[in-house]
This record gives structure tokens, sequence and C-alpha cells, in this order.
């Protein structure tokens, strides 16, 4: 079954009514009624047998489509429920229903009522997008990040902590650092579907957290990337004095053992926390493209040469 994707009306009429009580003219609350009435989402729970079921059952990948809001269906509704770390009712509200990223009854019925090859484009567009996590958030995504990522403790809470390791990882990938994980940064992190990123765990210890030691007189494409946080140049991938002086360096600045060996706590100082986030380094240095380089000032004159000097 294909997994969902990990993502109101609100109470326009009551509010008037309570507030204007019977001032508002019956026409206009009879058409602000219609209006409401289109844009809302149908809420469906178990038992319910209509076209939105079906709709649903296409947008959750459920199989056989019937249209019945049955077992199946109430499993793969409260699977949601669980990845967006809302509370598990097996009731499709709205708040549901933006999890799988429909907004408005217009998205609903823009959802095939077929498991067709449209209803598999549909999945792939609404259902299975990546998350876009940012700094405050507060979910299960952002647990699965932090697993990823290795920042302790996983939280769920989008704090400094994993700002920052989101941040290092978007700086050695020449992204742009807004501490915001989009699908690029997801990408620099290894995960490019939404299966890859429910595959994630929650639990930090299911994880493997395995980073490399180097050394003085290593040679690899470990220390390449090494070379390439530090800022040292040319990236050679050979570990010899100008490499072992920043290490050295950073971890004077972190008050740890001038050993010049990158172990974990090394690696950790230098915002690498984990695996995932090292083999996300690049071997090479990312070099600007020219589009991304502003034009010069044309009203602006070219310094002068100086004929002396070669």
């Amino acid at each position: 079954m294909p997994f969902p994707q990990i993502r109101a009306a609100g109470a326009f009429l009551l509010g008037i009514s309570l507030v204007l009580g019977s001032a508002v003219p019956t026409a206009a609350f009879q058409s602000a009624k219609t209006s409401t009435t289109q844009s809302t989402l149908p809420i469906l729970k178990f038992g319910d047998k209509k076209p939105a079921v079906t709709r649903l059952q296409v947008l959750l990948g459920v199989s056989p489509i019937t249209g019945g809001f049955f077992e199946k269906t109430k499993a793969a509704v409260e699977q949601v429920q669980q990845q967006a770390g809302l509370e598990i009712t097996g009731i499709v509200d709205n708040k549901t229903w933006r999890a799988l990223g429909i907004k408005s009854a217009v998205d609903l019925k823009a959802v095939p009522l077929a498991a067709d090859e449209t209803a598999t484009s549909t999945n792939t567009q609404i259902a299975k997008k990546l998350p876009t996590i940012k700094p405050g958030d507060k979910s299960t995504a952002v647990k699965r990040l932090q697993v990823l990522l290795g920042v302790k403790p996983a939280s769920g809470s989008y704090l400094s902590l994993t700002r920052a390791a989101v941040e290092t990882i978007q700086r050695a990938n020449g992204l742009k650092v807004t501490g915001i994980v989009d699908n690029k940064t997801w990408a620099a992190m290894g995960v490019s579907t939404f299966a890859q990123f429910q595959a994630i765990a929650t639990n930090p210890a299911a994880m493997q957290v395995s980073l490399p030691t180097l050394k003085f007189g290593d040679k690899s494409d470990a220390v390449k990337k090494l070379q390439i946080l530090l800022g040292v140049t040319p990236v050679t991938g050979g570990f010899f004095e100008k490499t072992k002086a920043a290490v050295i360096t950073a971890q004077a600045a972190a008050k740890l053992p001038t050993n010049a060996v990158v172990d974990v706590a090394t690696w950790n100082a230098l915002g690498i926390l984990s695996a995932t986030q090292f083999e996300a380094l690049p071997t090479a240095i990312v070099i600007e493209t020219p589009d991304s380089i502003p034009e010069p000032d044309e009203t602006t004159e070219p310094a002068p040469v100086d004929p002396a000097v070669p």
C-alpha cells in the first residue's frame, strides 16, 4: 500500500450569528452558508459509504476501492494521523485532510474515483510529498528529522540544536542556509521519497550512528569530506599537516583534547552528529553556478591597470 503524505473551515457562521444575531439579513446568511458549505470538507468515519470515501481510499492507496469506510481504511487513516502527530481517532476531520494535502472541497474533488494511472499520479503529487519542516515546528516529522540527524534528545520540537544540524547540511551542500527542511535539504540527507522518510525510525536507538575515525596519514573520501568541512584547500583526501592543523584548531575551539584524531566528539563539534549527516557531505567543493553570481554594475568603471605591475 503506498505511503500517505506526512503533512479549515472555521466557525464562520457561528461567529456571525453570535456577534450580529438577528441583525444579519436572511439572504446574506444564506449566501454565507452556501459559500461555506461549498468549501467545507466532509468528516468521514467508520461505516460511511459515499464518493468521498472512494476518493479518500484512492488518496491513501487503500485497495480494493470500495467506497466503504471499514477496517482497512480506518487503519490507513490512523497511520496518517500517527505520522502527522495528530490525535489517533480514525475519523477524517479537517486536520487529517490537511495532513493528506487536501485543504478544500476543490482539492478533494480533484482526486479521482478510481485507482487508475490518474489516481497514481494524484497520489504521487498529493499523498507522497515530503514534509516541509521549519524552526518552531513540533511533530513526529521533526522527531524523524532529529533521529536522522542524530540530534539528541529526539523531542519532536524543532529548536536551536536541530536548526544548527540542518544548517550544517545546507551549508555543506551549497544550499541556501535557511534552517527550513525543504525537498533539496531532504535530498541532501539522502531522502528523496516519502517512503524513505517514513522508513526513518522515531526511536533514536533504532538508528545506527557510525562516524569514521580519521587520523594523520589517512587517505580517503572521508578525509575529503573533512577537509571541505574544515575549509582546507586543496581538497586532496590526504590527512597531512594542513588538515591536522585545522583539526587541532577545531578541537581547541571546542575545548576537546587536541590530539588531531577526528573521533565522534570532534565530528559533533563540527556539527556532524550522525552517519547520515556525514554521508551527505560532498567530496568536492561546491562551485556557485554563473546564474547565482550577480552581474557587475554597468556604470562601474574598471580599475586602472598599472603597467609597472606584471
